[in-house]
């Protein structure tokens, strides 16, 4: 084992720096990309099937669906594609190392594409079960973390948990599934290398694991376990860095919170390093069993450069791999694409803020009711700060209508209350409106504070927050709905908030106007069939109301669970039992720290603050 560690890192130290630039670049680039057209994909197929929401519920009927089948096959096949390239590229890389050479990006990245195309014509989607089964298999530990927070896919894994026999059931598929893909664990190694078909790649893969099967699950374990190990020393180092910098410079008022929102990116750092780290050693220790097994006499056992044959082996310009022309034209072309691609996924994000889909990879989200109303006067710009600081995932805020037709953000039908005046919103032009003093009544601090327009506050909102616009009619239809939607169009921000209202004439008016615009109901009660109706995505209810089959129900019917107003942290700690999805509250630092603080808890974070606390 002491050899075998030694021989790998030398087959990885050779050409370290192109891997790693090779890594990045398929990481940082390939899968957020990958995972925004995932994100389409999946949206496309909600879409298609009439739901708005993926739960364990629904789950087996939006599968059942051939557009679904479709967008998943679509979906399934690039990421085949991908991987196969992430794997020709680092086998090509070890290939130098096996012979010695030095080999730049470029060349890594030629010989990626070269093994492509000689693959694309010999049928390489024959290689496509063992790539995703044996990609599984080298990323197990990590998936099943990443798969706790994708919904559905947390509600499957707890209940295999919760029952022995599906534990049994699902330990028994994967050690299957282990027993079909690793005597194959060298097909890529003999396919990409261009000198034989499938089933001739497939058997001398056989061949070479059944004379050294066990050595290489042992080394290909160990290799697994100190990806894990690296990627948790890499958490709790960041975790570590992170508790000193909130305790040093956040007010403790916050202190949980960010710690907790910290937390989770610095786990999605580590765990995207600890991907790479995976594939890197993973194939490395193959590359190295590989080539002491040796290919046949006078032949090196990896073949450097392309892989296509000796007329494709690279010329050697000190110690350098050089691309001929026609590498260099190909990888030209293939840097093109990739700046385009991440052209458009830039743009994208530029436009809609958010890469994943908060609906499938999200918890509990939180929303902070009329902005920050106990912080700031609600519906006004300082609250919408204050629900930013608070990190809010949305910020709920009450839209009405002027005389003069101008949107603008308030609760009540008079104005009396914030604003100290018998009149009514409807009853003013945005002229008069815009002079009043909204702040004063809540606190001397705010004196002078306006009353937004909505397109004031789309602009503030951009790149901050989420919104909830729940649209309150006060007097007669005057198209509040249709204006709403249209001026949400017009900022390009129909991904990044939902439409809400009391009235479902007002839901079914804004599907007519965006039909792509997420819609809910708000009702203080539950009764009748409200959840079945076209133009209702979500319902949102009074948080009495709201228990196990309601959510159930809704759940089942493809509709989110949206609940009001939560304050209280054992009403935080039920809802969050009962999967709600949404809580509309006054205090998202309190929910924050309520829902997510349990899981955290177990780890050094709270330790951290303790020690942190005692030695300050």
């Amino acid at each position: 084992m002491k050899n075998l560690t030694k021989d790998t890192w030398q087959m990885i130290r050779q050409n370290l720096g192109s891997v790693l630039l090779f890594e990045l670049l398929c990481r940082g680039v390939g899968v957020l990309v990958y995972l925004r057209l995932a994100d389409r994909g999946i949206r496309l197929a909600l879409h298609m099937t009439g739901d708005s929401y993926l739960t364990a519920g629904n789950l087996g009927r939006f599968l059942s669906r051939p557009g679904t089948l479709a967008v998943l096959l679509v979906l399934a096949a690039v990421g085949v594609l991908f991987l196969l390239f992430e794997t020709a590229g680092l086998i090509t890389a070890f290939q130098g190392s096996a012979c010695d050479q030095k080999l730049t990006l470029f060349s890594v990245l030629a010989g990626a594409l070269e093994k492509l195309r000689g693959g694309m014509s010999r049928g390489i989607w024959r290689l496509a079960v063992p790539t995703l089964a044996g990609g599984v298999w080298l990323h197990l530990i990590l998936l099943v973390r990443v798969f706790t927070h994708v919904r559905p896919v947390n509600f499957v894994l707890m209940e295999i948990a919760d029952s022995p026999a599906l534990s049994l059931g699902a330990a028994g598929v994967l050690l299957v599934g282990l027993a079909l893909v690793l005597p194959l664990a060298f097909l890529h190694f003999e396919y990409l290398a261009g000198r034989h078909t499938s089933r001739e790649s497939r058997a001398k893969s056989r061949r070479r694991m059944k004379a050294h099967g066990p050595q290489v699950l042992l080394s290909l374990t160990a290799g697994i376990l100190a990806a894990a190990a690296g990627t948790a020393a890499v958490y709790l180092a960041g975790v570590f860095t992170a508790a000193v910098f909130v305790t040093l410079f956040v007010p403790g008022r916050l202190a949980l919170a960010v710690m907790l929102v910290a937390a989770e990116r610095i786990e999605q750092v580590a765990l995207l390093g600890g991907s790479m780290g995976v594939n890197v050693l993973c194939l490395g220790i193959l590359a190295v069993f590989y080539s002491r097994d040796g290919s046949g006499p006078g032949e090196s056992p990896v073949q450097p450069g392309h892989g296509s044959g000796p007329e494709k082996h690279r010329r050697l310009s000190g110690g350098r791999a050089s691309m001929d022309s026609r590498s260099r034209r190909r990888v030209t072309r293939f840097f093109c694409l990739t700046v385009l691609m991440l052209a458009v996924y830039l743009a994208d994000l530029a436009r809609n803020r958010f890469p994943i889909s908060g609906e499938l990879m999200e918890d509990i989200q939180i929303t902070a009711h009329r902005g920050g109303s106990r912080r700031a006067p609600e519906n006004t710009l300082a609250a919408l700060l204050a629900a930013e600081e608070d990190m809010a995932d949305y910020a709920e805020i009450d839209v009405q209508m002027t005389a003069d037709g101008v949107v603008v953000l308030a609760h009540d039908r008079s104005l009396k209350r914030v604003a100290g005046i018998s009149r009514t919103v409807a009853s003013l032009e945005w002229a008069e409106l815009s002079r009043l003093d909204v702040g004063s009544w809540f606190s001397p601090a705010y004196a002078g504070e306006r009353i937004p327009t909505l397109e004031e506050v789309l602009e503030f909102s951009e790149g901050r927050l989420r919104l909830n616009i729940e649209l309150k009619q006060t007097g007669g239809d005057r198209g509040l709905a249709g204006k709403v939607a249209e001026l949400v169009r017009s900022y390009g921000y129909e991904e990044q908030c939902v439409i809400t209202s009391a009235r479902l004439e007002d839901l079914v008016q804004v599907k007519e106007a965006a039909p792509e615009l997420k819609t809910g109901y708000v009702i203080p009660a539950a009764y009748g069939d409200y959840y079945s109706m076209d133009a209702v995505d979500f319902i949102s209810i009074r948080q009495s109301f709201v228990n196990q089959a309601l959510v159930e129900k809704l759940h089942s019917q493809g509709k989110e669970v949206h609940v009001w107003t939560v304050n209280q942290p054992k009403d935080m700690e039920r809802l969050r039992l009962l999967g709600v999805d949404n809580l509309i509250t006054d205090d998202p630092v309190l929910a924050r720290e309520t829902l997510y603080r349990e899981e955290t808890a177990e780890t050094v974070l709270e330790y951290l603050g303790m020690v942190f606390e005692s030695c300050c």
